[in-house]
């Protein structure tokens, strides 16, 4: 029964330890979805100050260290924050790792030329997902096809709009749907449709190339001018 009880204490105390070093490691924050080759590359890593974070890639080979900077208290909180680290050094593409010591921290860090494609592409099909007056077809919206709903071409003028006839009726076809409710709002649209030109206005030659798989991907128009177009039908 000692020796029994012995081994008993001696196992507790192995966990205990194990147990007590993963509660005090450092957690990292980071971006999931990639970093740009050239572009800048930080992680929020809390409970490393003052410690050396090391950065490998997927064969091991150790290809940058940084010391994490002096995490400061934010008095609104009264709390401390991370320690902000920079790794921008690393322009290879590839896939890497932290690491505290021995421990892995975060996940795993994408780098590459084109590591945002899919979060851009999957941010602008967004739209075509919320298009009113048309059946989203299995071809371009996959496990998210549906039918045609609220078709719109003979909406009845409210009251609210001084219209003499209320019966007579206009074609408010197209357009995104808002939010959850079925409703299309002009002053929300309009401030999507701003911001969707602005961005093709400043890359040109990206959307020039750029295939959402949309029912008009096939024309000479780029795809982010076609979707702005169904808005404003």
């Amino acid at each position: 029964m000692g020796y029994k009880r012995h081994v008993n204490t001696a196992t507790f105390f192995v966990v205990a330890t194990l147990s007590a070093n993963s509660l005090f490691a450092a957690t990292a924050f980071q971006n999931q979805v990639g970093f740009l080759t050239n572009g800048q590359k930080q992680m929020a890593v809390i409970g490393a100050e003052g410690k050396e974070i090391v950065f490998k890639a997927e064969n091991g080979d150790e290809v940058l260290k940084v010391t994490a900077p002096k995490a400061e208290t934010w008095a609104p909180a009264g709390d401390t924050a991370a320690s902000l680290v920079d790794f921008s050094e690393i322009q290879t593409a590839g896939t890497y790792q932290a690491y505290l010591g021995n421990e892995k921290i975060g996940h795993p860090i994408i780098i590459g030329d084109d590591a945002l494609e899919e979060a851009a592409k999957a941010s602008l099909k967004f739209f075509y997902f919320q298009r009113a007056s048309t059946a989203l077809e299995e071809e371009y919206a996959g496990i998210y096809a549906r039918e045609m709903g609220h078709p719109d071409n003979a909406v009845k003028y409210h009251i609210s709009t001084g219209k003499a006839d209320t019966s007579a009726t206009f074609d408010g076809s197209k357009g995104w749907y808002d939010a959850g409710d079925y409703g299309k709002y002009i002053v929300n649209s309009g401030i999507s449709t701003y911001t969707l030109l602005q961005l093709y206005q400043h890359n040109k030659e990206y959307f020039k190339k750029l295939d959402l798989n949309i029912p008009e991907s096939n024309n000479d128009i780029p795809d982010i001018l076609d979707e702005i177009r169904w808005n404003l039908s």
